[in-house]
């Protein structure tokens, strides 16, 4: 079974990410924003029976936990973690959560090259491209604040995202993030891009 070796706090007072002491999921990342969508997924249905707890989000070795307005951290933490540690099954072999390598925003998505009109691209071609500023230049900043993101859609020059974990209920995430990310995607696919989100 797994570990929590600690928590963090995130931008966001109303998440906390736990750091276990293996991957949770082989890759990639898994939102649950109500109990009706944790339903197949043991350790996340557990989670939403304990009180207060909103949303639950998977990425790499942390499981981020938000809860409502009424909660106690003081009062939520052992129990999740609890919950955690009884019912994970590591995903992968053991590796240490205090491994996770820094997220470097000047560096990030300098290979990314802008296509020449990113509006003859097919619909799938625009997807690609899109998904590959995300997971170079803006997935893993928010996977080390507790979130993630996902791109519901293009329709003429607006991107639409819907924020996942910790990034769901953020302030922030309605203000610098969202600029940070529309000046990325106007670097790298299109000036004329605006975003939006779910």
């Amino acid at each position: 079974m797994a570990k929590v070796v600690k928590t963090s706090e995130t931008p966001n007072p109303l998440a906390i990410r736990f750091h276990l002491d293996c991957k949770v999921l082989e890759s990639g990342s898994r939102s649950y924003p109500d109990v009706e969508s944790a339903q197949a997924d043991r350790t996340a249905a557990k989670l939403f029976q304990l009180p207060h707890v909103t949303s639950v989000f998977y990425v790499g070795t942390t499981v981020t936990v938000n809860k409502d307005e009424d909660g106690d951290w003081n009062e939520l933490i052992t129990p999740i973690a609890d919950v955690l540690e009884e019912s994970v099954s590591p995903a992968d072999a053991p590796q240490r959560a205090d491994s996770e390598p820094e997220f470097d925003a000047h560096e990030a998505g300098a290979q990314i090259q802008r296509p020449e009109d990113f509006f003859k691209l097919s619909l799938e071609d625009q997807v690609v491209h899109l998904n590959r500023i995300f997971d170079e230049m803006v997935r893993p900043g928010l996977a080390g604040d507790g979130g993630g993101l996902e791109l519901m859609g293009i329709e003429g020059t607006t991107v639409r995202i819907h924020y996942e974990g910790a990034c769901g209920s953020c302030p922030s995430s309605t203000s610098g993030t969202l600029m940070y990310i529309e000046g990325a995607l106007q670097r790298k696919a299109h000036p004329e891009l605006t975003v939006v989100t779910d």
